[in-house]
This record gives structure tokens, C-alpha cells and sequence, in this order.
């Protein structure tokens, strides 16, 4: 039987918030980290959490609203490492307001560096290498967002 050690996992002071953000995208369905970065506390609707992906917002297709369901592990992580909570904030301490879009896609572009390099050094101190499998669905190869958010988040808890 296999297990996923990462969710087990007693990070150091300087890996525990990185895994925090990784564990809240993997388990919001593999959210992109510019969707988690962009989410204010207005997105959140009791147990869900609703937003348009950034990816698809300014394409010709119609813009679907996501829906993520809110499970007690990502209020913990909102809870831990939010800023305070108010509509208007962020709900992550990622971007701020008033930044223009040049300065918040550098923002997230180094955000995604410091996971992947907190991730990788997570994966390297429970030796996951390139031939684990989780389920048999996805490599967790180095840790890295990318790779994370490719998993099926449905596989570490039950869904409602």
C-alpha cells in the first residue's frame, strides 16, 4: 500500500509555508498558483470558494466560474497564513493592492519559485524520486507545484 508522506510531513520553520501553499492548491483541485494568489476574501462563499481562472478570463471562450469546496485543511491554511480577513483583501499574503500587472506576474512568477524550491527540498528529505507514483495517476518526481497540481486532490480526502 502506498502512502503520501508529503501530507504527514513536519516541515521547518522555513518550508512550512510553502508546503501550506502547496497543499492548498493540490487539495482546491490543483488551483493555479496565480488563481490562489489571486483570491480575495469575496471568492469565499461559506464552503466554497468561486473564482474565474486568470488563465481563461480575457480568451474568447466564456469565462466558468470555479468552484472549489472548502475543506477544513484550506480554512487552516487561511487561517495560519492569511492576511486579515476583510472583502477586499487578498486572501493570501502574495500580492498587494495597487500593484500593477507587470509587477503582480513577477509577484507570482517568484511565489511559484519559492514553492518549487521548498517542494523539491521536501521531496529530496523523504527521497521521493521520478519512479513513486501516487495511485498510479501522476510522478511526484521533485515536488514541484506543477507537478502537484496535476494530482487528483480528491485523493487525499473525501469529497461531501
Amino acid at each position: 500500500m502506498m502512502t503520501f508522506e508529503i501530507i504527514g510531513y513536519q516541515p521547518d520553520e522555513t518550508e512550512a509555508k510553502y508546503l501550506a501553499y502547496w497543499l492548498f492548491m493540490y487539495i482546491g483541485n490543483g488551483m493555479n498558483p496565480t488563481d490562489m494568489a489571486q483570491l480575495r476574501y469575496l471568492d469565499l462563499r461559506s464552503d466554497r470558494i468561486l473564482f474565474v481562472r486568470e488563465k481563461t478570463k480575457r480568451t474568447n471562450r466564456e469565462s466558468t466560474l470555479i468552484e472549489v469546496h472548502l475543506l477544513p485543511k484550506m480554512k487552516e491554511i487561511i487561517q495560519a497564513w492569511g492576511n486579515p480577513v476583510n472583502p477586499d483583501n487578498y486572501i493570501f499574503q502574495v500580492l498587494e493592492p495597487g500593484m500593477d500587472a507587470l509587477k503582480r506576474k513577477r509577484t507570482v512568477q517568484q511565489f511559484v519559485k519559492q514553492i518549487n524550491k521548498y517542494m523539491r527540498r521536501i521531496g529530496q528529505k523523504l527521497q521521493i524520486d521520478r519512479d513513486h507514483y501516487l495511485r498510479g495517476q501522476a510522478q511526484l518526481c521533485d515536488q514541484t507545484n506543477f507537478r502537484g497540481r496535476h494530482f487528483d486532490g480528491n485523493q487525499v480526502h473525501d469529497r461531501p
